[in-house]
C-alpha cells in the first residue's frame, strides 16, 4: 500500500500501465493513485456544474472502462492520453444522456487541489472570476487546447492526440484562445 501512496506524486509510466494493462492488480492501483487526481481536475474543469456525486460516479466510471478497456492499450499513445480519453468520453456520453452541451467551467471543482497560477493564490478573487468569464466564453474547441495546455499542463503531442486534431490545428485553436484572452483581459496584462 505504501507504493500507492508514493505512487501519487510522479506520472503514469508506460511500463506501470502495460502491467495492469495484463491484469495485475497492484500495478492497476498504482495507475489509479497516479491518475486519479488527474481525472478529477480534467473532469471538474469540463464538466460544468454537475453535483459534486455526480463528478464522483464520472471519475469511477473512467476508471472502470478503463479496467475494462486496458486490452485496447497497444503503447501508441501515452497512458495519460488513453485515460483522459476515456474521460472525455465519457463525459461526453454523460452530457447526451442528461441532453446539456459540454461546457467549461473553472469555477466548479474548487475542492480539487489544481496547479493553475490562479488557484495557487497568485491572483485575487475578482481577477481569478474574470479569467474563468474570458475562458468560459470562448468556443468548444479552444475551451478543450486551454484546458490540456495550460491547466492539465499535458505535453503537446498527447494534448494534440487527445483533442482528435492535426497539430497545426490545434496550434491555431491555442493560439486563438490566447489571442482572445489577451485581448478581453488587456487591463490585466502589465
Amino acid at each position: 500500500m505504501e507504493d500507492v501512496m508514493t505512487a501519487r506524486a510522479t506520472q503514469l509510466e508506460p511500463a506501470s500501465f502495460s502491467r495492469a494493462a495484463l491484469g495485475d492488480h497492484e500495478a492497476f492501483a498504482r495507475v489509479h493513485a497516479v491518475a486519479e487526481p488527474m481525472v478529477r481536475r480534467f473532469l471538474a474543469r469540463r464538466a460544468g456544474a454537475l453535483a459534486w456525486d455526480v463528478r464522483c460516479d464520472l471519475v469511477q466510471e473512467v476508471f472502470v472502462r478503463v479496467w475494462t478497456g486496458r486490452g485496447r492499450y497497444g503503447g501508441r499513445s501515452s497512458p495519460t492520453t488513453f485515460v483522459l480519453g476515456i474521460a472525455q468520453n465519457v463525459l461526453r456520453e454523460h452530457r447526451r444522456r442528461e441532453g446539456r452541451p459540454l461546457h467549461y467551467r473553472p469555477d466548479v471543482g474548487k475542492d480539487v487541489p489544481m496547479t493553475d497560477r490562479t488557484s495557487a493564490g497568485m491572483c485575487d478573487q475578482e481577477t481569478r472570476q474574470r479569467i474563468e468569464a474570458a475562458a468560459s466564453s470562448l468556443p468548444e474547441t479552444q475551451r478543450l487546447a486551454v484546458a490540456l495546455d495550460v491547466f492539465c499542463e499535458m505535453p503537446r503531442k498527447e494534448a494534440i492526440s487527445l483533442a482528435g486534431c492535426s497539430a497545426r490545428q490545434f496550434t491555431d485553436r491555442l493560439h486563438r484562445a490566447k489571442r482572445t484572452l489577451r485581448r478581453e483581459l488587456a487591463e490585466l496584462i502589465l
